[in-house]
């Protein structure tokens, strides 16, 4: 899945699942990042019985096989690239290099999917803020889940960018540290900064040392999920230079063929 969008599109699917198979039979990855690749593994190969569900960003080329292998199901959300970098550039301290790296990992796995003919529901994050209901359906008929009108309803309500400001907010106003850590790293060295500045790595050291304060690690929510602007497109107006502008509708013009096979 792209960033900015995903965690929106895992929730509503995690609480279609919860509310209709038995909690014994569900087990709740939660975020699936590089560091995490060796447990999630064994744990599909160990569960053969249970319905695993997790979210990635991107998959390397052996786990989207594995995956397909044992009949998983994937989803997959777009957004407006120029939304979803400044959403990226706001939260992890993004560059272009960050941002385009990001994106060719996030396609080449889409690619993947492709390739080998996964069962994959691709939605756009802009129609699903648009009718929260509708692409709620979908998702419940993607998965072969059948819900009530009430039901639909509920879980949609449920995904209220209001109420989700509100869960964010109980977790504190602790600050992002990450973001801190990888603008500060953008002063070192060049060899080094592209050691350092990496999110998986900063992730992994502020989960090991500090714990996660500031994260739900069932819904994914963190403290600073939404921002002020809600959720809502068009954000980067206005937050985003001409040279960026350039470099990301090159790019998105590139990703939007692989993406829909226009």
């Amino acid at each position: 899945m792209q960033r900015s969008g995903s965690t929106l599109q895992y929730n509503i699917g995690r609480k279609i699942i919860e509310g209709k198979i038995h909690q014994s039979d569900i087990v709740v990855f939660g975020a699936l990042e590089p560091d995490s690749f060796d447990s999630f593994r064994d744990l599909v190969l160990s569960s053969k019985e249970k319905l695993i569900l997790a979210k990635a960003h991107w998959l390397p080329e052996e786990m989207v096989q594995l995956l397909t292998s044992d009949h998983a199901s994937f989803f997959y959300i777009s957004r407006e690239l120029k939304d979803v970098y400044y959403s990226g550039k706001r939260k992890e301290g993004w560059d272009l290099d960050d941002f385009s790296e990001s994106i060719d990992l996030n396609l080449t796995s889409f690619s993947l999917l492709r390739e080998t003919g996964a069962d994959t529901l691709v939605q756009r994050y802009e129609d699903l803020m648009a009718d929260m209901p509708s692409s709620t359906l979908e998702i419940a008929r993607f998965l072969n889940i059948e819900l009530s009108d009430q039901q639909v309803n509920e879980i949609a309500r449920s995904q209220d960018v209001n109420l989700v400001v509100a869960s964010q907010g109980q977790m504190g106003t602790w600050p992002s540290l990450r973001v801190k850590l990888r603008n500060s790293a953008k002063s070192l060295p060049p060899g080094i900064i592209h050691f350092f500045k990496r999110s998986d790595l900063i992730c992994t050291l502020v989960k090991r040392y500090l714990g996660n304060k500031d994260y739900d690690g069932k819904s994914l929510i963190h403290v600073n999920h939404i921002s002020e602007s809600k959720g809502a497109s068009g954000a980067w107006k206005g937050n985003i230079s001409e040279k960026e502008i350039q470099f990301i509708d090159e790019l998105a013009s590139r990703s939007n063929a692989k993406l829909y096979n226009t």
